[in-house]
Parts: C-alpha cells; sequence; structure tokens
C-alpha cells in the first residue's frame, strides 16, 4: 500500500520561491549587461566607434529592486526548509546557500562599479 501522496502545498511553494530566485538572478544579469557601459576596446577606437560611457540610469534602477527579491526569495526559502525539514538528513540546502552568496557577490559587485 503506498501513502506517499507526492509534494505537499508548502513543497511546491518552496520549489517556486527557489526558481523564481534563480530567475531573478538571471534578469539580473540581464539587466547588468544592458545598463553597463559599453567596453573600450582597440578595435573601438581604431574605427571611431562612438559607445555609451554611462550607465542607462532607467535600468540600472531596477539592478537593486531584483537583487533584493533574490535575496528574499533565498531567505524565505532557507526558512521553509528549516521549519518543514522532518529529518536531520534532510537535504543541506546548497542551492540556496549558493544563491544567496551569488546574489550578495553580484550585488557588492554592482554597488562597486555603478557610478552615476
Amino acid at each position: 500500500m503506498e501513502r506517499r501522496q507526492g509534494p505537499d502545498f508548502w513543497l511546491k511553494l518552496f520549489y517556486i520561491i527557489l526558481s523564481l530566485g534563480w530567475l531573478g538572478l538571471i534578469a539580473f544579469q540581464v539587466l547588468w549587461w544592458l545598463a553597463k557601459p559599453e567596453m573600450d576596446t582597440g578595435l573601438v577606437r581604431f574605427h571611431n566607434i562612438e559607445m555609451r560611457e554611462d550607465w542607462v540610469s532607467e535600468i540600472a534602477v531596477w539592478i537593486p529592486v531584483v537583487l533584493t527579491l533574490c535575496v528574499l526569495s533565498s531567505l524565505w526559502a532557507l526558512h521553509l526548509q528549516r521549519i518543514r525539514g522532518r529529518r536531520h538528513l534532510d537535504g543541506t540546502g546548497w542551492s540556496i546557500w549558493l544563491l544567496l552568496a551569488l546574489v550578495l557577490v553580484s550585488g557588492t559587485l554592482f554597488g562597486l562599479s555603478y557610478t552615476r
């Protein structure tokens, strides 16, 4: 007799929150790529191609928002994992910790490189 019924509501919510956090990290990378100044290379200088030397502030204002949502989702996922973990040997949540570390490093790098 099979008594397992599959993942419950909280586990599904955990997966959704964690997936949104990782998608937010990808969104951060796209926003960073669109908003950052263009890279000055020798080929660009040789052909006298005009480049953008400043951040696109309309896009850059969304980067801290996305990073904050990523941090909140990873902290919420850590909290749900701690509450819902039934056994001591349940998963360590390495993907949550990795997401949190990547978001914090990304936020630090963005804060150091962003100039208005």
